[in-house]
């Protein structure tokens, strides 16, 4: 009976001190921490995480044969001699993504819009994290999920909108690059700048990516620029192939689509 009674008290001390045990919040990392709380009740409230950022800006400029910055609207003569008007260039850079230096890529912008159509330069910007890079990766166009987009769908100033202008509604696609103006293919001449100059490529099987190796730093609420020229005598007679503006003057990706592919290819190594 002694040996009993001991138990039942045991057993009483055991319950009466699970009882008085305090329950909250027992995380000392957490906001609502309970110093007294010796039992957790999963109440702990955690402070957000603030991720310290800056910003990249990437810009990009037009230069002619004789690396002069190009004006729209203004003639200018190529190293064939041709006298080349470029009226309207634009072009969809997306998936852009800073590289680390222990190669991990960190993706910071979808997608944006870039025109000349009234300025002689442009430029896309985001947040990033800060720290050392050594590179940036984007795609030239839009990859195959970016193309199938609705550009309804999106507020006016988003750069796949139907305001942008820039979506084929015969092939529910868009367009990735867009370069249009006039030309005078006598050598020599610009008498007559009337040779219309019409190159839009799109099509899932024309988008590219491309990579600019340069070391670079992020840095706490500053901006990290870096400059980038497409240099147009390059675009015409790059390294995949030369564009023959009296007979490849025109595409629209499924019309001439080789002649597409050399703008895209050529596109490609006209970034300096």
């Amino acid at each position: 009976m002694k040996h009993l009674n001991q138990l039942l008290f045991l057993a009483l001390c055991i319950l009466l001190a699970s009882c008085s045990k305090e329950e909250g919040c027992t995380d000392i990392n957490a906001t609502n921490y309970n110093p007294n709380a010796d039992k957790s009740d999963d109440s702990c409230i955690y402070p957000p995480v603030v991720s310290e950022k800056g910003t990249f800006k990437l810009n990009f400029n037009l230069t002619s044969s004789n690396g002069q910055a190009l004006v729209i609207n203004q003639p200018y003569s190529d190293s064939a001699n041709y006298t080349i008007q470029i009226e309207g260039f634009q072009f969809y850079i997306s998936n852009l993504a800073l590289i680390k230096t222990n190669n991990q890529e960190v993706s910071i912008k979808d997608v944006d819009l870039i025109s000349f159509n009234t300025s002689n330069e442009n430029n896309t910007e985001a947040l990033a994290a800060i720290g050392d890079y050594k590179g940036i990766k984007f795609g030239i166009g839009l990859d195959s999920t970016q193309n199938a987009s609705d550009p309804t769908t999106f507020a006016n100033d988003h750069p796949l909108s139907l305001f942008q202008n820039t979506y084929w509604n015969w092939s529910s696609q868009y367009r990735f690059i867009m370069i249009e103006g006039r030309a005078d293919t006598t050598i020599g001449s610009s008498a007559n700048i009337n040779q219309l100059l019409i190159y839009h490529t799109g099509l899932n099987s024309l988008y590219r990516e491309t990579q600019i190796n340069e070391n670079f730093s992020i840095s706490l609420n500053n901006t990290h620029q870096m400059n980038l020229t497409i240099n147009l005598n390059k675009l015409f007679y790059g390294s995949f192939a030369s564009i023959d503006l009296k007979t490849e003057s025109t595409t629209h990706a499924t019309t001439n689509y080789l002649v597409a592919e050399k703008v895209t290819e050529n596109f490609i190594t006209a970034i300096e």
